[in-house]
């Protein structure tokens, strides 16, 4: 329950100066995390399309390989020793074909159930939405003591970042751990903001 204005514009002041520290705080470590998961999941995205690639050709070489040797064992007089390697290369490079198509349609398989990709662009979105509140709460940097207008922006940032964290798309703790360290490293802070306050957020 939000606590009931004063009359002294400078306690009134104060207290809205310390919800902006920690809105701003949130919003700068949930934008962090959800960075640092598009990003593993575009790199995800990207390898297992490279490896798609990569099954999807190997099938194509090989059926060329087994024609061009088709090719060239019906002109030539072959021994059975020679016709015999012949034939155990071409089903070997069929055993390979069809292993690689299997592989192929296996990570498809994968990339359709996880959503690699639509699942980093989710997570790109919701930094960037949680990068433009912690942007947005400095403002109260600008407002000095006029109570009015920073209860108005903490209320609506408050509600805008309730409204995102909802989201059912939520980084795992091991991500949000690399993010609160990564807070660290953005010296100097604003809102009076100190490493100590930091260290301590949870």
């Amino acid at each position: 329950m939000e606590e009931s204005p004063t009359n002294d514009p400078s306690i009134d002041s104060a207290r809205y100066f310390n919800i902006g520290k920690d809105i701003w705080i949130r919003a700068r470590t949930n934008s962090l995390a959800n960075k640092i998961a598009s990003q593993r999941l575009s790199l995800t995205s990207s390898t297992i399309f490279i490896l798609q690639m990569i099954f999807v050709v190997i099938p194509i070489v090989c059926v060329g390989l087994s024609i061009s040797m088709t090719s060239v064992s019906g002109k030539t007089t072959a021994t059975t020793s020679q016709a015999a390697s012949g034939l155990s290369l071409i089903a070997f490079l069929s055993i390979i074909s069809i292993t690689s198509n299997g592989f192929a349609l296996f990570l498809g398989v994968l990339s359709s159930r996880f959503k690699w990709s639509e699942r980093s662009v989710q997570h790109r979105y919701l930094s960037s939405s949680f990068a433009i509140i912690a942007q947005r709460i400095r403002r109260l940097e600008t407002y000095g003591n006029n109570v009015t207008d920073m209860k108005q922006l903490t209320n609506n940032l408050q509600e805008t970042f309730e409204i995102y964290k909802s989201n059912a798309l939520e980084p795992n703790d091991r991500i949000f751990s690399k993010a609160q360290m990564n807070m660290l490293k953005l010296k100097p802070y604003p809102l009076g903001i100190t490493e100590e306050d930091l260290t301590t957020y949870n």
